[in-house]
């Protein structure tokens, strides 16, 4: 049976990002603009055997540098965004941070926090642990991304 540990990082840690859905492009959508959230995520991490601090996982600090930089105070734009280049164009005259990711909105951002550190978990602790769930919620929508249980 898996033993697990719940990490959250809610409105104290700032994670501000900015972004817009672009797939209905037409003039009344809102939400084709860009727009500003704070983004929280609730992350599970699971192993079958504890570590010798009888723990989960003791240390997330690589994780917190890594949503630090990306989802902190930054622009993100989903990798099909028809003015893409328009916003590397801005990232170069250093105007935003930029984040490129496979599309936008909870499900999209649980599921980059899980791809990302699911690859650093199961390097770094030998395959012992993994995630089992990413929880991301902007404003009132969660999406939940599930990982290997």
């Amino acid at each position: 049976m898996p033993h697990f540990r719940v990490k959250t990082y809610g409105d104290e840690y700032n994670l501000s990002v900015a972004f817009r859905v672009f797939e209905t492009m037409e003039t009344e959508n809102p939400k084709r603009h860009l727009t500003g959230h704070t983004v929280n995520f609730k992350i599970t991490i699971a192993c079958h055997d504890v570590d010798e601090n009888l723990e989960v996982m003791s240390s997330f600090s690589w994780l917190e540098e890594w949503l630090f930089t990306k989802w902190r105070n930054t622009v993100i734009v989903d990798v099909a965004d028809p003015y893409l280049d328009e916003f590397r164009n801005m990232e170069k005259l250093d105007l935003l941070k930029l984040f490129e990711i496979d599309g936008t909105g909870v499900h999209a951002f649980a599921k980059e926090v899980l791809s990302y550190g699911s690859i650093y978990i199961k390097r770094n602790t030998d395959n012992r642990c993994w995630i089992a769930s990413v929880e991301c919620t902007v404003g009132n929508e969660t999406g939940v991304y599930m990982g290997d249980i």
